[in-house]
């Protein structure tokens, strides 16, 4: 619905609006009250034409004290090229507790799903916008992300990231850059819409076992003192999967590229990890304390999974091992070294599999 309070007045047969505007959407009447978040926005209007200015914008997300809200100023541009601009802030969000209200559960929000479901709630683009978002603290997956800035896009029906930063627990920081694809849902009942985003990732953390805790929803995140992690790569993150490919990462100076993968249970299906990585040269004691730092929990790990590695000159205990080949999987019933080559500095080298 949308309600109009102000004056209309003319000036050389030109209108201009000048009041207040309010929009807000609800569920249709005849359906369920949760089967749609509402929303709400109240503004300050002038509009002529040409142009609209909303100032003192008040926007709110959700349903009663769980509602995300945010202020700020818009302007937006009439014509054949039609733009909305809007800049948007606020001191503190609870994305959490917006989520649970929307699925009514009472179990802690989860920092995967979590997002997904932020994703997937975001409505298709109805015309072109460029939206800046600011919030000094959201609270996503139990824990504060500080300092998010946002800035999104939209242009043909759906949204790009052109920019997004943050502080993310484990003192890690945080750069996305993509776009959000959604797949046309058939009815409303459907609930296997393919709402994923695709963009360059970037992450620099102090602490990875913390940071890592936080993407599992784990609350039993290690002390052990680790050193930083450095990764990029190309992400795609979707409803049940999360992929990166040309990743590149810094294990304790060592420079590490390749793909990493992992699906979650679905329909039945088990969950899956994959990794095909290759480096110049490894710290495999360094890579070993990084993941034992990290600390996955067994049941956490992924039912089945396949692991290829190529390193030209790896150490460990002091000992240079050049190459250093392994491929090795696992699932339920078996693990099987479908490959393993090691070299020594003296020219020996042990192949085998089994």
């Amino acid at each position: 619905t949308v309600d109009l309070d102000g004056a209309l007045a003319f000036e050389a047969r030109v209108p201009h609006f000048d009041g207040t505007m309010a929009v807000s959407r609800s569920a249709p009447d005849g359906t369920a009250p949760d089967s749609v978040t509402p929303w709400r926005l109240t503004t300050k209007l002038k509009a002529d034409p040409v142009k609209a200015s909303l100032a003192q914008l008040e926007v709110s997300y959700g349903r009663d004290d769980a509602a995300m809200k945010l202020t700020g100023l818009a302007d937006f541009r009439f014509g054949a090229k039609p733009l909305l601009q809007a800049l948007l802030s606020a001191k503190q969000l609870d994305a959490d507790k917006l989520l649970a209200k929307q699925s009514g559960s009472t179990e802690p929000v989860q920092m995967m799903p979590g997002l997904r479901a932020l994703l997937a709630a975001l409505p298709p683009a109805p015309l072109p916008a460029r939206i800046d978002l600011n919030v000094e603290r959201i609270i996503l997956g139990g824990r504060p992300v500080q300092d998010l800035d946002l800035t999104l896009r939209a242009a043909g029906g759906s949204w790009s990231v052109d920019r997004l930063e943050a502080r993310a627990p484990g003192a890690t920081d945080i750069s996305i850059q993509g776009a959000l694809a959604s797949s046309a849902r058939t009815d409303s009942a459907s609930s296997d819409a393919d709402d994923s985003f695709k963009g360059a990732l970037k992450i620099d953390s102090a602490d990875p076992g913390t940071f890592t805790a936080w993407l599992l929803g784990r609350v039993d995140a290690t002390a052990q003192r680790q050193k930083p992690l450095h990764v990029a790569g190309n992400v795609h993150l979707a409803s049940d999967r999360v992929a990166i490919d040309d990743l590149k990462a810094d294990v304790d100076g060592g420079a590490i590229a390749g793909r990493i993968a992992w699906s979650a249970r679905k329909d039945g299906n088990a969950s899956a990890f994959e990794a095909d990585l290759a480096a110049d040269r490894l710290d495999l004691d360094a890579a070993m304390t990084l993941a034992r730092g990290i600390g996955i929990p067994r049941q956490d790990w992924p039912d089945r999974g396949q692991l290829a590695v190529n390193i030209v000159r790896a150490v460990s205990s002091g000992q240079e091992l050049r190459p250093f080949v392994a491929k090795l999987r696992y699932d339920d019933k078996t693990i099987a070294l479908d490959a393993l080559r090691v070299g020594q500095a003296r020219g020996l080298t042990m192949d085998g599999s089994g």
